[in-house]
């Protein structure tokens, strides 16, 4: 979800795709992009074609910030392959959704996952590495296993109201 540019990884995401062929029913949703993405959107998609994926994934336009929480809700997991995040803000809308996340470490995200438990970390984006701990997650989400409130509430210290008492609270230590 977000900007489609090569710094958000996505290549190593199809590639990963590679090795989740024989999981059952298994599809890659890639929403965003925008006027400065094509020629990004164009070769992501002549590499589905290479790597001979291109039934299974879908590239959708940007979706309004309102609709996001539909489409985190229904994904089985939530796929960050990125080489530079300066946050995750992907990560904890996917995490207060009840989605469970795959990331590499970059920004906070090793602040956001509880390893094993909300997701996975990775060390880089290795297609393999990422596709095994997706493959992990996936089989939790057909197995039934993996609490939508216990994702939600893990990431609860970040909402706005506990950030804003945060800021409140080193502005008052300044004063």
């Amino acid at each position: 979800m977000g900007r489609i540019e090569p710094l958000k990884g996505l290549d190593s995401l199809l590639r990963a795709m590679t090795y989740l062929k024989d999981t059952p029913n298994v599809k890659l949703i890639i929403i965003g992009g925008n006027a400065r993405s094509g020629e990004e959107m164009e070769r992501l998609r002549g590499l589905c074609q290479e790597l001979r994926i291109e039934d299974t994934v879908t590239f959708m336009e940007l979706v309004k910030q309102e609709r996001l929480p539909y489409f985190y809700s229904a994904a089985d997991v939530c796929v960050i392959p990125s080489y530079y995040e300066s946050f995750g803000m992907v990560a904890l809308e996917s995490l207060a959704c009840g989605t469970p996340v795959v990331s590499t470490r970059v920004g906070s995200m090793e602040d956001i996952i509880h390893q094993g438990e909300t997701g996975y970390v990775v060390d880089n984006n290795n297609p393999r590495l990422l596709a095994d701990k997706i493959s992990i997650l996936l089989s939790r989400a057909s197995n039934g296993d993996g609490s939508v409130s216990s994702m939600a509430a893990s990431v609860a210290s970040f909402s706005w109201s506990n950030i804003a008492e945060k800021v409140i609270n080193e502005f008052n230590k300044l004063l």
